[in-house]
């Protein structure tokens, strides 16, 4: 679970990142549309994109990861209560055995 939270904080640090950086692209292409552009920066700006969306995606992973995990975590939350609750009554039909044989 930790591993994934660092994930979540570096991916989200990458998003905010990749976001100021489309912003100030988007005022740069709204006062020079696209097509002025030299293929380097449209390159530059597609692979900004690009490397945004991935991260949006790894961001989507890692929520998947985690909501797994706090899954996992409720199951074994439950097996060991269980594991207690049967414990507790082997324990309780060993005195009664024990009580009755006094």
């Amino acid at each position: 679970m930790l591993c994934a939270k660092r994930d979540w904080d570096k991916t989200i640090s990458y998003i905010t990142v990749n976001e100021l950086i489309l912003t100030k692209l988007d005022n740069l292409v709204h006062n020079h549309p696209m097509e002025t552009l030299s293929e380097d920066a449209k390159d530059m700006i597609n692979s900004i994109k690009l490397s945004y969306h991935a991260h949006e995606k790894t961001l989507s992973l890692i929520t998947e990861r985690i909501e797994i995990e706090k899954v996992k975590y409720q199951i074994s939350l439950i097996s060991d209560t269980e594991k207690a609750q049967r414990e507790m009554q082997k324990q309780q039909e060993m005195q009664n055995v024990l009580s009755e044989i006094e």
